[in-house]
């Protein structure tokens, strides 16, 4: 039977013992030995793992687990290598941006924000004020719906303000999007060190509540969003 190599994450140290934790499919959690970092996977049958939910929490529980004791670079979910061999030459291959990632990330986790709103994005009215299908007044129709979702936008912005004001201290790198056509207004990743999750947390739910807006925290999660292995985020 074919075996294949089923990623979950590289860690910052090869003092390490066995798992007992299993991962995807049951499978037993491995480690392979590079330097001074390790990388931790797990043996598979399939050459892509569908992701059913109860692997995906499988993959989710392995890099939680690392996460509580070491720093953590994480491989997506269904990350595969073909060979035994493959291990070497990944870490071979990236071995300065895998260290550079560390340095970056080095005692910090993910924390992640949302901030939904109430609000219509748009006016009601403004929508409906133009009855004609003609091609110009579409285009007239839809930059009218343009400039009032970036005018609201930025009134929202102003807002919210507090409530990313509040955090900024804590925040060693952050990764933000605002969004003018969703109720999600600011959807924000935030790296912060392990020790100030709690206070993360206190400074967003010390806030007064509005009843225009909803905060929801998510996290600690493993880095994603600010790991990179093809020199993009190295800064």
């Amino acid at each position: 039977m074919i075996e294949y190599y089923y990623l979950y994450g590289l860690i910052n140290s090869i003092d390490i013992n066995d798992f007992y934790e299993r991962g995807v499919q049951g499978a037993s959690i491995l480690i392979y030995k590079h330097e001074n970092y390790s990388l931790i996977y797990s043996l598979t049958s399939c050459r892509k793992v569908e992701a059913e939910y109860s692997y995906l929490m499988q993959h989710e529980r392995v890099q939680e687990m690392l996460m509580r004791k070491f720093d953590v670079l994480p491989f997506s979910f269904s990350t595969i290598l073909l060979s035994e061999a493959s291990l070497e030459k990944f870490c071979n291959k990236y071995n300065d941006k895998i260290l550079k990632n560390f340095e970056n990330i080095s005692g910090k986790i993910e924390m992640g924000v949302k901030i939904i709103t109430s609000e219509n994005m748009v006016n009601e009215s403004e929508k409906n004020d133009i009855k004609e299908s003609n091609g110009y007044n579409y285009m007239i129709k839809k930059f009218k719906e343009f400039t009032s979702k970036k005018s609201k936008l930025e009134e929202i912005k102003q807002k919210i303000y507090p409530i990313e004001n509040s955090i900024s201290h804590l925040v060693n790198k952050e990764k933000k999007k605002y969004n003018q056509d969703s109720k999600i207004v600011l959807n924000g990743a935030y790296l912060i060190e392990k020790e100030n999750i709690d206070l993360f947390r206190e400074c967003i739910n010390n806030l007064e509540d509005d009843d225009n807006f909803e905060i929801i925290v998510s996290g600690p999660w493993t880095p994603y969003s600010f790991v990179s292995l093809d020199g993009k985020d190295d800064d």
